[in-house]
């Protein structure tokens, strides 16, 4: 039998990576899970998946084992920077940092994911403090209220300050082979002034969690992560209610806001700036009922300006706006949805009956129900997944798929999946199994997924799901 020890260092390579989260990722949820769910891995804005630290602690072993696979398995062991949970042990946050940024600042080059829960540095135990500090230069000051007082040669901005330092955020200065960063932006508030960011030309993937007592991604902040990042392929916010333009965002391909609400001409500013986006998801989040108190986003008005910008390189589209004011109906269904006939390049679409209609009443008009995805769907569509949260809405839908069965072959030769999301306790949809069978007969799967809403009893720290299919 082969030794481990005398494979070729690339097999091994290889084997060992099959260790790490970061090289091979397990499932993530739904792009918009239940309330009840999103933050349980991560920040608000990111749900990373479940985690097996026994994957570490593999590979924690083989780095015990002799120098030679310690060599090899200490790289892939710091891949994945991940401490998101308060349930971790301090002493094992308190290593992790100690090791980083202290002891040993050179494994910082193998990472390459960072998914921490914000930390300042100053609740570490002092005495590593003062060894950060003096590593990094850190200068405690108070400044004056009136920052004018200071003077411009005082040296304060070439200075660290060490009030509620942000610790994941000094140890991305040592990552310079960082691909994804997940952050809260709220603790850049002390430390974007006056520790500069590095360039992290391999950042592909920025996920970033608005704090509660902020209202808005102010400019600057975003500006400045931005800059830092000018490779950034994908981006997922939450929290959005504000932004102005930023001119690093010409690779973006991939943008996802959730639990946003943003004025439309304020969506014409963000898409303008992402000239080869291909994949775009949005849930709106809409704090006030009465429209007039609240950015005017409509649906229609949202897709024509997804159209405007991005017709011919978005291919993926996922919007769900369930969250809108209630009380809001239209006349025509074209009106309601937009028209996404206009997006020649899409091919999958996720979408809400309720998203998009409201309360908008149908059922008096079967024209209006029979063709209300023939009338809006472009042609190239590979597939559809349409989520029906209502009675109502399952209803209007069996109908409407039904008469898509008998005009797909002709108006949408390309498709070939919808899926249904029915997300209320009692879904069903009359007629599904002939359904199924007149959509085979056109080459286009029809998959039913009963997933009703998910009702949480907290109980301390623990959560229990009562309902899940």
């Amino acid at each position: 039998m082969t030794s481990l020890l005398n494979l070729p260092v690339t097999v091994l390579m290889d084997t060992f990576e099959l260790l790490c989260q970061h090289c091979y990722p397990t499932a993530r949820n739904h792009l918009f899970p239940d309330y009840s769910l999103r933050g349980c891995h991560c920040n608000y804005a990111c749900d990373l998946g479940p985690h097996d630290p026994s994957s570490r602690v593999a590979l924690a072993n083989l780095c015990c084992t002799n120098k030679f696979l310690s060599a090899i398995a200490t790289p892939i062991l710091y891949h994945l920077a991940y401490y998101p949970d308060i349930n971790y042990p301090e002493d094992q946050i308190t290593a992790f940092y100690r090791t980083m940024l202290v002891e040993r600042p050179d494994l910082c080059q193998h990472v390459r994911s960072i998914h921490l829960l914000e930390k300042d540095l100053d609740s570490l135990p002092s005495e590593l403090v003062e060894a950060i500090k003096e590593r990094f230069g850190i200068v405690t000051f108070t400044l004056p209220e009136d920052a004018s007082l200071v003077p411009l040669d005082s040296g304060y901005s070439s200075s660290l300050s060490g009030h509620r330092m942000s610790l994941p955020m000094l140890l991305t200065r040592g990552c310079i082979g960082l691909q994804e960063l997940c952050l809260v932006v709220d603790f850049m508030d002390d430390i974007i002034g006056c520790i500069p960011l590095k360039i992290l030309p391999r950042l592909k993937t920025l996920i970033i969690t608005m704090d509660e007592s902020e209202n808005q991604l102010d400019t600057p902040r975003l500006q400045t992560i931005s800059l830092a990042s000018p490779s950034l392929g994908v981006l997922t916010i939450s929290g959005l209610t504000f932004f102005l333009p930023s001119k690093n965002w010409a690779n973006l391909r991939e943008l996802t806001l959730i639990s946003s609400c943003l004025d439309i001409h304020v969506v014409k500013l963000l898409l303008q700036e992402c000239p080869v986006l291909e994949s775009f998801a949005y849930e709106m989040e809409v704090y006030d009922e009465r429209p007039l108190d609240s950015p005017h986003t409509y649906p229609c008005d949202l897709v024509r300006a997804i159209s405007e910008h991005t017709s011919k390189t978005l291919r993926s589209l996922n919007l769900n706006l369930r969250h809108f004011w209630s009380g809001w109906y239209f006349d025509e269904p074209a009106e309601a949805m937009g028209n996404f006939r206009s997006l020649k390049s899409l091919e999958h679409l996720e979408v809400g009956l309720e998203s998009l209609l409201g309360n908008t009443s149908m059922e008096d008009d079967q024209d209006k129900v029979l063709c209300l995805f023939s009338w809006t769907l472009p042609a190239r569509i590979h597939s559809v997944t349409i989520e029906a949260s209502r009675e109502v809405d399952s209803r209007l839908l069996g109908l409407t798929l039904d008469y898509l069965t008998k005009v797909c072959s002709e108006e949408f030769p390309e498709l070939e999946t919808i899926v249904v999301r029915g997300t209320y306790s009692g879904f069903k949809l009359a007629g599904v199994s002939e359904l199924i069978s007149s959509f085979g007969e056109s080459g286009v799967s029809l998959e039913l997924r009963h997933e009703p809403a998910l009702v949480e009893q907290s109980s301390g720290d623990q959560t229990q799901v009562l309902e899940q299919e």
